[in-house]
């Protein structure tokens, strides 16, 4: 590729394509520490996760947990948590390429600590949306881990699923997978 992107569309934006990155399980392993939080509101010793096939929504595996979507609500949400190295290393290189949008889906008051988050950890991202219609914002590429979520996004997108070890509603949808931040960002550069 000799430090080329392969981008042949015409790009309505600027000078650099629009990539669009989900925040939870695709930057930072949220998961576990509402996983942690569960287990604690439960006063269980330990997971109750199964090895495999594991529902997205965690909290059906500790139905004695009365507002398990509490955890979800904290302003402070973000305040402590860490994306992944790899994902900042690999969003940084890609942010020469890129302009960087993160999409996700809020619950609660957590917007601003999320934002806060972002804005520490990657200094360069061009915006925040934080919406449940992810599919109606215009980029160009799409890491997301949820493929329902990039079902929504039009043909005209180059979708990148980042796999979890949670159950996708149509995981043969034929999408470009990528099991870790270096396979993302090998297929980002070649869309």
């Amino acid at each position: 590729m000799n430090g080329q992107l392969s981008y042949n569309r015409l790009n309505l934006h600027g000078d650099k394509p629009r990539l669009g990155i989900d925040v939870d399980n695709v930057i930072v392993r949220t998961d576990i520490h509402w996983n942690c939080w569960l287990m604690n509101m439960c006063h269980a010793m330990s997971s109750k996760l199964p090895e495999k096939d594991i529902e997205y929504n965690i909290s059906e595996y500790y139905p004695v947990v009365v507002n398990p979507m509490d955890w979800w609500r904290k302003e402070n949400l973000y305040d402590r948590l860490h994306p992944t190295s790899d994902s900042v290393r690999s969003i940084d290189k890609l942010s020469k390429y890129f302009d960087i949008i993160f999409i996700s889906t809020i619950k609660g008051n957590h917007h601003k600590s999320k934002f806060n988050f972002l804005k520490k950890h990657f200094p360069y991202m061009k915006g925040f949306l934080a919406t449940k219609e992810k599919g109606l914002v215009d980029v160009d590429i799409m890491i997301e881990d949820r493929a329902t979520n990039l079902d929504l996004f039009p043909d005209r997108v180059y979708k990148v699923l980042y796999k979890t070890m949670y159950k996708q509603d149509n995981p043969n949808h034929g999408y470009r997978a990528a099991e870790v931040w270096y396979e993302v960002y090998n297929r980002c550069m070649t869309f």
